[in-house]
């Protein structure tokens, strides 16, 4: 029985952020409680958004269909990352990213805003695994901090925050330094509070400016009557945006690196599909506490074991069982003091093409190993066992010891390529490990460009 693992690791820092005191008279540290009666009925409700100057401050009502509607958590590796920097709680945080909550952020002319506990993001704009997505995510959960979890409550006692005040200039601080420590005051005054779009980047809405009230409520209704499925069609009838191209991969939760969008999660928390007659898995990522590992995260693989019995008479061989068919389970494991939002410290994650996208997270980074496995196993058969019955007992045990070796280099060659691709481009493994005084030669001299 042979079984063929390939490990690897990718190195990664992380800084938590600290308790700091706020500023006023309602000070507090980033894990916040109240210190005083008056700071209570001081507090009302705040829609705090991440918003250009000069927008009307009435509520449009699709952001209180929005705030009622159906929520997520944060997801457990977001979470833990944004807890451990924040110092504080984010359970009870309600994330709403889909079409209706895209098109109430366009109503307020914002990336995202927050009103308590509740966050809503743009089209697009929740993607916690990219630097990008961190800091938008990071400017948010600093107004859930400070609004210290109040809810819509009345929609009519509801307005829009300033985004040139204090907490808004303290958003901003968090989102720029994700990994840094920043001093939270309390909120006042019943806002939406939101993280402003600026007018000359556009990302969202491609034809320009904030979506008008009637014109976001009928995308809201057509939603609502056709159906999440319909959102891109609801958008190019109602805005008149072209019907952007299916999306061809999509993030399982717990699973790093990005699958084929009809792929689901297993109720074991796995993933499976077939690559070229190769059954695949890809297992839940795994967090471990072993020392030797600290400071790095690897995307392995593990060909299943195999093993060929066979029955002869007179020297020829009469029947056989096996291989059987081919397993390869992957799997992405952070050690200690990493994280998915951690920053990658070599290859993909660190190439001009991944800094001027935003894409540098170790999430990214392992993600792109275990897309390097999908592409090598789409362009490269399996081995094939060439033993049949009939062969002499040595012609058979001889494709047996060829079929052993052929599964090696397979395994080999996948781990090279994925190497080349992923490790061996922006800053490669080699000069890491320079900087830390350990001298390899893992990459080439010449190396794929990767596209």
């Amino acid at each position: 029985m042979n079984t063929y693992t390939y490990n690897r690791m990718t190195t990664s820092t992380t800084t938590p952020i600290p308790a700091h005191q706020g500023v006023d008279g309602c000070n507090q540290h980033i894990s916040w409680s109240s210190k005083c009666e008056e700071c209570h009925k001081r507090r009302e409700k705040t829609l705090q958004r991440t918003a250009v100057k000069g927008l009307s401050r009435e509520i449009p009502l699709i952001v209180a269909d929005v705030l009622l509607s159906p929520s997520q958590p944060l997801d457990t590796h977001t979470r833990s990352f944004m807890e451990s920097r924040f110092g504080h709680d984010f359970s009870h945080v309600h994330v709403h990213t889909n079409a209706p909550a895209a098109a109430s952020a366009r109503a307020v002319n914002a990336h995202a805003y927050t009103v308590g506990h509740d966050i809503v993001f743009g089209a697009g704009q929740y993607v916690p695994e990219t630097s990008a997505g961190q800091q938008l995510l990071a400017h948010e959960l600093t107004h859930v901090v400070q609004q210290n979890g109040l809810g819509m409550g009345s929609f009519s006692s509801l307005r829009v925050g300033p985004i040139d005040n204090p907490l808004e200039r303290q958003a901003a601080a968090s989102a720029r330094d994700v990994g840094g420590a920043v001093a939270l005051s309390q909120s006042t005054g019943s806002l939406l509070q939101r993280a402003p779009i600026d007018p000359s980047e556009r990302p969202i809405q491609p034809h320009g400016g904030t979506v008008p009230y009637r014109e976001a409520t009928e995308l809201s209704d057509c939603i609502r009557v056709l159906g999440e499925g319909s959102a891109a069609y609801c958008r190019q009838l109602v805005l008149g945006e072209p019907v952007p191209p299916r999306p061809t991969q999509h993030q399982l939760p717990g699973i790093t690196t990005p699958l084929p969008i009809n792929v689901e999660l297993n109720p074991d928390s796995t993933a499976s599909l077939q690559v070229n007659q190769i059954n695949v898995v890809f297992d839940p990522d795994a967090h471990s506490s072993d020392p030797t590992k600290a400071g790095h995260a690897d995307t392995n693989f593990n060909l299943s074991a195999f093993g060929i019995h066979y029955q002869a008479t007179n020297g020829r061989v009469t029947s056989f069982t096996g291989p059987g068919p081919v397993q390869v389970r992957i799997q992405t494991t952070y050690g200690p003091g990493v994280a998915p939002g951690s920053a990658s410290g070599y290859g993909r994650g660190t190439t001009t093409s991944d800094l001027a996208t935003g894409n540098i997270s170790l999430s990214f980074h392992e993600g792109q190993h275990g897309l390097d496995f999908l592409e090598f196993m789409h362009a490269h058969p399996f081995p094939r066992f060439i033993g049949r019955r009939g062969m002499s007992v040595q012609q058979f045990e001889a494709a047996m010891q060829s079929f052993r070796v052929a599964r090696d280099r397979y395994s080999q060659e996948m781990n090279r390529f994925s190497e080349e691709r992923t490790d061996c481009v922006g800053r490669t493994k080699d000069q890491a490990n320079a900087a830390n005084g350990i001298r390899t030669t893992i990459c080439r001299q010449v190396v794929p460009r990767r596209l």
